[in-house]
């Protein structure tokens, strides 16, 4: 990572036991495509893309599957890699959200459930946020007169 004033380096790391194949950026997010030595086969894709956040230098990621199993990983040290299971009974899991404080997880499923994840004691909402906006109510149309009388 360079400085873009000075290009003096701020930060290096090594991504993937191999070369980088892609990578992209967004806001404070780097994410990374790359390639790792396999037994046998020489280099092959990774099956994860790894993602860094360049405000914190922090690698840690979150990965879940539809079945609600989550792994979150610091990728700097795979090891010490944490699972969870949110409880879905007969559903699946449709979308992940990370609070922008990085304090709250939102997990939404087909059942229309929408599962909140944190410490409630880091948890915050703030206290004078937007008021939700409301479509305007539809004026019904002017009644038929559908009467025979002339």
């Amino acid at each position: 990572m360079l400085d873009s004033g000075t290009l003096a380096v701020v930060k290096s790391w090594k991504a993937h036991a191999g070369s980088i194949n892609d990578m992209d950026a967004k806001s404070d997010f780097l994410v990374t495509c790359g390639w790792s030595p396999r037994q046998q086969f020489g280099f092959m894709l990774d099956p994860f893309t790894n993602v860094f956040d360049l405000k914190t230098l922090s690698t840690t990621s979150i990965i879940a599957s539809q079945s609600g199993q989550m792994q979150v990983i610091d990728l700097m040290n795979p090891d010490t890699a944490n699972l969870r299971q949110v409880n879905l009974y007969d559903a699946f899991l449709t979308g992940l959200e990370l609070a922008p404080s990085g304090e709250a997880l939102a997990l939404s499923n087909t059942s229309c459930n929408i599962h909140l994840w944190g410490s409630p004691s880091k948890i915050h909402f703030p206290e004078y946020s937007n008021s939700t906006e409301f479509a305007e109510h539809p004026v019904p149309p002017p009644s038929m007169d559908w009467s025979l009388d002339t």
